[in-house]
């Protein structure tokens, strides 16, 4: 017997996909210049992912909690203090290797900060983590062609299959001269500045990738650092950044991610000499990893009539690569506070995803919108209030497919709110959210065979009468005699893979 010429191909597999929480804490001493804490007012923070390095039976995560803690002084002023709680987690997989790659999400799952002392802060912080892993698998496939050569009658499929083409990431610097609107006050002090980027569009060229973004900046800052009077300035900057990618072709798809490593913000004076510009140098790192949808003819079944076939066929397991865009999604609800508020200083909007659910063919992102205010008590305390909304956003139709991988980010296209006359709260608010989804599915494929001379006699060419039933397959009849599907459409004038109704009779040509 004789073995059969086989060729290879690359698909992706995700092969670890969980969802995990890590705790991480810290005790930080206020620099010399900042005056005691007398309360914590509120805490915000954001975690980052530095690094992840694939080993032999492991994964391992550097990253940082970023958090900017707004206090009270005992003269009931407000100020800021800016602190990072390192965080190193190890995840252990006998599958993962060096060559490994890893998709990883993170979000705040809970943050606590109390004062020891004047001088000392606790914090303690939950990360909530989405890992995935990925390789790319070869498997030696029968080739059509390679059955051709060998006079074989061949049943092919057709199938789509991801294959991971390359990545890559770069660090690059913004810098932004952004006026104040005359409406705001002057700045004389910042007290927090949170700036996000995020991707809004993106043009995949032969070599590169062109991806239109955004920096969302909210500033509070006091205007008056004798009264403790503030402010708040948001605004977006658009920005556009080419990554060079030299295996990309027009129609791959490409995951990018926007990661803010540091801003510096300061407070310059304009031409009048007031103090209404923030200057903003933002490090900005940008990720992409690029796939590419290839079409893959697989061999189901074949049969010839001079040889014996043995075929070696197996189900195999394989991802289709999809990316969505989910715009224009407008959310408003209001809420009452449970004290009645006097004033609110500022207010910001994070849109977390932490659900993908397919209904009736179409994916539904589900999550919750955190919003943050800053507000002054008609008692006179100055506190942080904490609002959550959940949202269901309906996406685009997929195909169905045994499960799916999904991976996103959702930003704020806008944020309003406004204090009603009976002393509830509305925000209404534009979500965008940037969808990454592997789809599996499993199909039937001939890894291999073996074939040897037939056994029967040599009988030359012939017809035989054959009486089908209706809507028999083409392929089945002519394997049985083996005869070409083709010669047995020409020879009864029919179309298709089966037999039509009110055939009664086939000509069966045999070689």
């Amino acid at each position: 017997m004789a073995d059969i010429h086989t060729e290879p191909v690359l698909f992706n597999e995700t092969f670890y996909d969980q969802s995990f929480s890590h705790h991480c804490e810290g005790e930080v001493l206020l620099p010399e210049y900042l005056p005691d804490v007398s309360s914590i007012v509120r805490i915000d923070a954001r975690p980052i992912l530095l690094e992840a390095v694939c080993k032999k039976g492991e994964i391992e995560l550097e990253g940082r909690v970023e958090c900017i803690v707004l206090y009270l002084t005992a003269e009931g002023t407000i100020q800021s203090f800016y602190t990072r709680i390192p965080f190193d987690v190890s995840v252990e997989d006998e599958r993962i290797t060096a060559q490994s790659r890893v998709l990883a999400h993170l979000q705040m799952e809970s943050v606590q900060c109390r004062p020891l002392s004047g001088r000392k802060l606790s914090i303690r912080c939950a990360v909530a983590f989405s890992l995935q892993a990925e390789r790319t698998q070869e498997r030696q496939l029968v080739s059509k062609a390679a059955l051709a050569e060998k006079g074989c009658e061949v049943r092919v499929g057709r199938e789509e299959v991801a294959r991971f083409l390359e990545a890559a990431e770069e660090d690059f610097t913004l810098e932004e001269m952004l006026e104040l609107p005359s409406d705001r006050s002057r700045m004389e002090r910042i007290l927090k500045c949170d700036i996000h980027a995020d991707p809004t569009e993106k043009r995949v060229a032969s070599g590169r990738v062109i991806v239109e973004g955004k920096l969302s900046v909210s500033c509070l800052y006091l205007s008056n650092v004798d009264t403790g009077e503030t402010d708040q300035f948001t605004t977006n900057v658009s920005f556009q950044k080419v990554l060079e990618l030299p295996q990309l072709e027009e129609g791959d798809l490409v995951c990018v991610e926007f990661l803010v490593l540091e801003n510096a913000c300061g407070i310059l004076e304009d031409t009048a000499g007031e103090e209404r510009i923030l200057s903003c140098k933002v490090k900005v790192r940008i990720k992409a990893s690029a796939y590419r949808n290839q079409p893959l003819e697989v061999v189901l079944d074949a049969y010839a009539k001079d040889n014996e076939l043995t075929l070696q066929g197996r189900e195999l397991q394989a991802e289709v690569v999809r990316c969505s865009a989910c715009t224009g999604f407008s959310l408003r609800e209001s809420f009452r506070p449970k004290e009645a508020i006097a004033r609110i200083y500022s207010a910001e909007g994070y849109a977390d995803l932490q659900e993908f659910v397919v209904e009736n063919r179409r994916l539904h992102l589900h999550g919750e919108l955190l919003v943050s205010f800053l507000v002054l008590l008609e008692e006179g305390e100055t506190v942080g209030l904490d609002q959550i909304f959940a949202f269901d956003i309906p996406c685009e139709e997929i195909e169905v497919f045994k499960e799916g991988k999904f991976f996103g980010d959702c930003g704020l296209e806008s944020f309003s709110y406004q204090m009603r006359a009976d002393g509830s709260i509305e925000v209404e608010t534009k979500l965008c959210c940037q969808v990454f989804g592997k789809l599996c599915h499993s199909f039937a494929a001939v890894e291999g065979m073996e074939y040897s001379p037939s056994s029967a006699k040599e009988q030359g060419k012939c017809l035989t009468l054959y009486y089908p039933s209706g809507g028999e397959s083409l392929w089945e009849i002519g394997k049985r005699y083996a005869a070409p599907v083709e010669s047995i459409r020409m020879a009864n004038k029919i179309e298709g893979d089966s037999v039509p109704e009110g055939v009664a009779m086939l000509l069966i040509p045999r070689w």
